[in-house]
């Protein structure tokens, strides 16, 4: 039980202090942008916020609770659903951080991108694959 506290209590903290820590970041790395790079890099850095929030925001209220819905009306019946504090935290930890990470996937490719490592000719040409791919690890 002690353990769950400190898990709460170190998500709040991070909740809390990520505005203050981003702020100090840009700050830090602020003066090494020429001027014009600055309002892109800033503007870049909201996105990135932006989005990770919707992809938490959509793992929780959309995907989550049907998951834990599923899993528990699957079992129904055949066993009772024994659902201890610490499990469920750390379910939900895992299950919607990568909701967050998926969803910058449109940030990471606009920087691959801008560095002329992919084109859209290349997303364009390999896309079968990836959903052929994408099938299969989710069939796994």
């Amino acid at each position: 039980m002690i353990l769950v506290q400190v898990k709460a209590a170190l998500l709040c903290a991070l909740l809390l202090t990520a505005p203050f820590l981003l702020w100090h970041i840009w700050q830090f790395v602020k003066p090494a942008f020429y001027e014009n790079e600055r309002t892109h890099a800033f503007l870049l850095g909201c996105i990135i916020i932006a989005l990770f929030a919707t992809g938490v925001a959509f793992g929780y209220f959309m995907v989550f609770w049907a998951a834990v819905n599923f899993f528990v009306m699957i079992g129904q019946g055949v066993a009772q659903p024994m659902l201890s504090i610490d499990a469920y935290m750390d379910f939900l930890l895992a299950f919607v951080f990568p909701f967050g990470l998926v969803f910058e996937l449109p940030v990471l490719c606009y920087v691959l991108g801008r560095m002329g490592l992919i084109s859209y000719e290349t997303l364009r040409h390999y896309r079968r694959h990836v959903i052929l791919v994408i099938f299969i690890v989710a069939g796994l």
